[in-house]
C-alpha cells in the first residue's frame, strides 16, 4: 500500500509527502531523518492521509495537494480527522494499557527541591497571570497518583496544608512509616510499603485512566530503571538552585526518548517526551 500524507509541524506549518510505510515515515520525520523541511520543525503530527495501490498514484496526489492553499489543506484535514485519530489510537495502544506519566517541575539545573527540601521557587519569571493551565487538561486522563514520602510531606506542610488537592484520585504514598492513620488526610490516601514497580504492573492489568508519578526522586528512579514511565512531562522553571534534590540520579543504562511537544510561557518551558 502507498500513502499520501500531511503532517503538521511544530511551527504550525504543513508538510505533504508520500510513502509506502506511513508509520516508519512519521517516525523518520520525528527523528530528523525525514525531509529537510521537517528536520528543523520537529515534532510533527500526522493529520491527514490517503491510501493508493500504486506509487504513481500516491506521487500524483502528493503533487496535487502541494498546489493547495492552506485553507484547502485544512478542509482535507477536517474531513479526515476521525480516521487519523483512530489510526493513532490503534498504533499507540492507548486503549489497551494505562499510561504511566511523570508530570513534574524541576529547576533549570535539574533539581525538584532545594537543599532544605523546599519548593518555594516553583514559579515563573513574571506574574502568575501569565501562566498557562496545562494541569487541568492533563488531570482529565488521570485517576491514580503515586508519590514518595517527601513529596507527600511537601504537599501537607508547604503547598496545601489545609486541603488535600488530589481528592477523588486514588493516591498511593510509598513509605515504611507505621501508624499512618493519624497523618493528615490519611482517610483519602493509601500508605503502602509495596514495590511500586509491581503495583504499577498490577494496576495496568485493570481498567482505569492513566497513572501520574508525582514524585519524588527515589520513586522516579525505581520506575525509570524498570522502564515503566511512558511519558515524561517536565516543566523547567527559570531558576538555578545550585544544590538540592535532583530529579534524575545516576543510572547504568540510558533511556531513549522521543520529543512529542514543547510549550513555553512566563519563562517556563514544558517538555513532553515519550519512551522510544
Amino acid at each position: 500500500m502507498n500513502y499520501t500524507y500531511i503532517v503538521e509541524c511544530s511551527d504550525g506549518t504543513f508538510y505533504t509527502g508520500w510513502t509506502n510505510d506511513l508509520d516508519r515515515r512519521i517516525d523518520a520525520h520525528n527523528s530528523g531523518k525525514g525531509a529537510k523541511y521537517t528536520k528543523t520543525r520537529r515534532p510533527v503530527t500526522l493529520v491527514y492521509y490517503e491510501m493508493f495501490e500504486t506509487k504513481e498514484e500516491a506521487m500524483r496526489r502528493e503533487y496535487e495537494i502541494k498546489q493547495y492553499s492552506r485553507r484547502q489543506k485544512e478542509k482535507l484535514i477536517d474531513g479526515n480527522s476521525q480516521v487519523v485519530s483512530e489510526r493513532q489510537t490503534e498504533r499507540k495502544g492507548w486503549n489497551d494499557m494505562r499510561k504511566v506519566i511523570l508530570f513534574i517541575a524541576m529547576s533549570l539545573d535539574g533539581y525538584i527541591a532545594d537543599k532544605n527540601g523546599s519548593v518555594s521557587w516553583l514559579q515563573g519569571q513574571g506574574a502568575d497571570e501569565e501562566n498557562v493551565d496545562t494541569y487541568s487538561e492533563f488531570i482529565k486522563d488521570i485517576d491514580t497518583v503515586f508519590m514518595g514520602w517527601n513529596t507527600y510531606h511537601q504537599i501537607v506542610t508547604e503547598l496545601s496544608p489545609e486541603e488535600w488537592v488530589y481528592e477523588g484520585l486514588n493516591t498511593y504514598v510509598f513509605t515504611h512509616r507505621k501508624n499512618t492513620e493519624t497523618l493528615p488526610f490519611a482517610e483519602q490516601i493509601y500508605f503502602t510499603e509495596e514495590d511500586p514497580v509491581q503495583l504499577i504492573k498490577e494496576l495496568q492489568e485493570k481498567e482505569g485512566k492513566n497513572i501520574w508519578i508525582c514524585g519524588g526522586a527515589e520513586l522516579v528512579r525505581q520506575l525509570r530503571e524498570a522502564e515503566l514511565i511512558d511519558r515524561y512531562h517536565i516543566s523547567i522553571m527559570p531558576t538555578l538552585i545550585g544544590k538540592g534534590i535532583r530529579l534524575f540520579g545516576e543510572k547504568d543504562e540510558e533511556n531513549k526518548l522521543r520529543l512529542m511537544k514543547v510549550n513555553h510561557y512566563n519563562g517556563i518551558t514544558e517538555l513532553i517526551y515519550e519512551l522510544r
